[in-house]
């Protein structure tokens, strides 16, 4: 999904589009607000922007072999962390970090234990 069909978090998206346009994205962003308003499509929509070899003005061109891997949710460089609750139900097993947290491992990557 490009950054410019996320519906509903206009003052977000021109924030994260600016940063993108400027060349100089920060080094996190914190959404933040009530369930089901577009916070994980528009991460995760940055995310491919960030990551496209093609970008095509501020969006994702959805055809390069970054953007393959992102929508397969192989792509070595995006890391998706959830509550153990929403990974569970996700699909995703949580793993034990090195430090001894758990953290839920997201995409099709198999697990390692």
């Amino acid at each position: 999904m490009k950054l410019g069909e996320v519906l509903g978090q206009r003052r977000a998206l021109s924030v994260l589009v600016r940063s993108l346009e400027n060349g100089r994205p920060a080094h996190a962003y914190l959404l933040h607000g009530p369930e089901s308003v577009g916070k994980e499509r528009a991460a995760r929509s940055f995310a491919a922007s960030l990551l496209c070899a093609e970008r095509i003005g501020s969006d994702a061109c959805g055809r390069c072999r970054s953007c393959e891997r992102l929508a397969r949710g192989v792509h070595a460089d995006l890391s998706v962390v959830l509550p153990e609750d929403q990974a569970i139900a996700r699909g995703s097993r949580p793993r034990v970090t090195s430090r001894g947290r758990r953290r839920a491992r997201s995409g099709s990557r198999p697990f390692a234990s």
